[in-house]
């Protein structure tokens, strides 16, 4: 609540120079609205191939696409909560991120 931040304002340490923000955030702003589709960028640096992308989540994604321009997979989830279930599952190792827009 404003009451509640404004609280922890008065009360930080004078050292962090603590002030409002100009905006407030998303309620999770690492996953945007309505994105139902993860990247998975540069596979090679990575270590990874298309294949192995593709049949982790060959049961679960709606549709995949593969770009070279970025050396990375598109996944596409059926909603928002199979997007995020699947965020949460992925292996380390594939680095994972939400997608800026939605695959086709």
């Amino acid at each position: 609540s404003h009451h509640d931040a404004q609280k922890a304002l008065d009360e930080a340490d004078p050292a962090f120079n603590a002030e409002w923000a100009r905006r407030n955030l998303e309620n999770d702003p690492g996953r945007p609205r309505g994105i139902m589709t993860l990247a998975i960028l540069g596979l090679a640096e990575k270590g990874l191939a298309e294949s192995e992308v593709r049949q982790w989540f060959e049961s679960s994604a709606s549709s995949m696409q593969y770009s070279t321009r970025v050396d990375g997979m598109f996944i596409k989830f059926a909603s928002e909560g199979a997007a995020e279930q699947a965020m949460e599952e992925a292996p380390a190792s594939f680095q994972a991120e939400w997608a800026r827009r939605n695959a086709e």
